[in-house]
């Protein structure tokens, strides 16, 4: 097999990609590949890289080396909204943004902006049926059809994180990227969050970055760490929470997270 039919099995692969800023290597030589469904989580200590790795992945920052690609495409010097277009999505913070809309409004504004059209949309709801269906059926399937007409502000804040995902899903994402989805949600509403995630089409491919281990063992089914800026391991929960390196920089000696 070709190197460009072997990339082009991967919805996303980041190639030994480093930045610096300064003195400070904050991420030096991590690759990642994720196929069509991937489930993957990265983890790591504060100031291990992670949101760092993810700027370069959703293009808010460019590598000083290494490449990103989308689909087998190289992207690395496309910004966001370049990558958004191939179909690389990172969750929306709808807590300001679509505060005081409707879920159903906030999606359909969103599904308007992926076709063009959201300059239009001070015309009646009605002249949008097709946009209209589809933003009930994609409430539908993250469970917030009963609340589709309240404001975004009147929800919990676990359901104000749903309606995010279902924002990102209004994009037709190939990747997700979701940086620390359950951050602030009590821990019934986190599992709902991640029941969401795991239901999503079985062609996106998912990459999360999340602190709660119990979380992390339960829903993604890889695991990369990162510590220093770089991969200290990566294989499945199991496999992460078992290696003496991830328990001395992360876990703790017994590895408590994974494996609680």
């Amino acid at each position: 097999m070709s190197d460009g039919a072997r990339l082009n099995d991967y919805a996303l692969s980041v190639e030994d990609v480093s930045i610096r800023f300064g003195a400070l290597q904050a991420v030096d030589g991590v690759s990642l590949q994720l196929p069509a469904g991937a489930r993957h989580a990265l983890i790591g200590p504060n100031g291990a890289g992670k949101s760092t790795f993810v700027g370069l992945i959703t293009g808010t920052l460019r590598p000083d080396s290494g490449r990103v690609l989308l689909g087998g495409h190289d992207v690395t010097r496309t910004g966001f909204s370049a990558r958004v277009r191939r179909g690389l999505v990172r969750s929306f913070q709808v807590t300001s943004l679509f505060s005081e809309m409707s879920a159903l409004d906030s999606v359909l504004l969103a599904i308007a902006e992926r076709e063009g059209r959201s300059a239009r949309m001070l015309r009646p709801l009605g002249r949008y049926g097709a946009f209209v269906d589809e933003a009930g059926e994609i409430l539908r399937s993250v469970g917030l059809i009963g609340v589709a007409k309240r404001p975004v502000s009147d929800l919990a804040y676990g359901q104000q994180r749903v309606v995010e995902i279902a924002l990102a899903l209004a994009a037709r994402p190939r990747v997700l990227v979701l940086d620390e989805p359950a951050a602030g949600i009590p821990a019934g509403e986190s599992t709902r969050l991640f029941e969401v995630l795991e239901g999503l089409p079985a062609e996106v491919a998912l990459l999360f970055v999340e602190h709660d281990m119990h979380l992390v063992r339960r829903f993604a089914r890889a695991v990369t760490v990162l510590a220093g800026g770089k991969v200290l391991a990566e294989g499945t929960p199991a496999h992460v929470a078992a290696d003496p390196a991830v328990q001395d920089a992360y876990l703790g000696r017994r590895g408590a997270g994974l494996h609680a």
